[in-house]
């Protein structure tokens, strides 16, 4: 018999189940009234066992930040 009969079901074996178990991006959560930022953490390890560091990071996008005058000086 020849391999190639059946290397169309071999695929669609193999790539359907990846298509159906496949981790969609979730949308952003809005919350009323909550300040809009983004965020991202990575973890490195480190030359030390049992030890990792954790980098974060953080955008505040400008048209989310609210100035006030305090004296001569803004705050947000």
């Amino acid at each position: 018999m020849s391999m190639t009969k059946y290397l169309p079901l071999i695929f669609s074996l193999i790539l359907v189940p990846n298509i159906l178990f496949a981790q969609a991006e979730m949308p952003p959560v809005e919350l009323p009234e909550s300040p809009q930022f983004y965020f991202d953490a990575l973890s490195f390890e480190s030359g030390e066992y049992g030890v990792s560091r954790l980098d974060v990071y953080v955008e505040v996008p400008y048209a989310a930040i609210q100035f006030t005058k305090d004296g001569d000086k803004f705050r947000s």
